[in-house]
């Protein structure tokens, strides 16, 4: 069985990224993924431009609740990643988002980046347990949890970039 990955989900005020670089294990990537034609499951792949060079990796995800989905993922080379490709699914448009990770309380907190926001952004937290509490670093201001609202999750936003007009008056 593949292993279980819980997260939860957050808009964020787009936050100021010379804190964020001062924090532990801080890193950004670049981050291109492109969903592929699958019935079984959620199925992915994606180009990630790190400093030290380029990373490919297959994900599939099956959904047990909001929280919480089975996750499968493998390291690809450039060519099986390149084969891949043949396989995306013409429905859904790539997700370009540039990732930006930290360490603290004991988590690692990923914030994404969307070329079609400018005040928002997108937090994701990878927790143990569905219920863990989770503490939000100070220097991050949440608009509203989104963990269960589909049109945040990547594969709602490759079908199409969610309304976000209703979160800005909350800025």
């Amino acid at each position: 069985m593949a292993p279980k990955e819980i997260e939860r989900k957050f808009l964020i005020r787009m936050p100021d990224f010379s804190r964020l670089t001062e924090k532990k294990d801080y890193h950004s990537d670049k981050i291109i993924q492109i969903y592929l034609s699958d019935h079984k499951a959620t199925t992915r792949v994606r180009r990630r431009e790190r400093e030290d060079g380029v990373e490919y990796t297959r994900t599939s995800k099956v959904r047990i609740s909001a929280r919480s989905a089975y996750e499968d993922e493998r390291t690809l080379t450039e060519e099986e990643y390149k084969e891949a490709l043949k396989e995306a699914d013409p429905a859904l448009s790539p997700i370009h988002k540039v990732r930006h990770c930290f360490r603290e309380n004991d988590l690692t907190y990923e914030i994404d980046v969307y070329p079609f926001w400018d005040k928002l952004a997108v937090l994701e937290v990878e927790l143990t347990e569905e219920e863990q509490a989770l503490p939000i670093p100070e220097c991050l201001a949440v608009v509203a949890e989104v963990t269960e609202d589909r049109r945040f999750k990547n594969r709602g936003m490759a079908e199409r970039i969610p309304d976000i007009t209703p979160f800005l008056s909350k800025l």
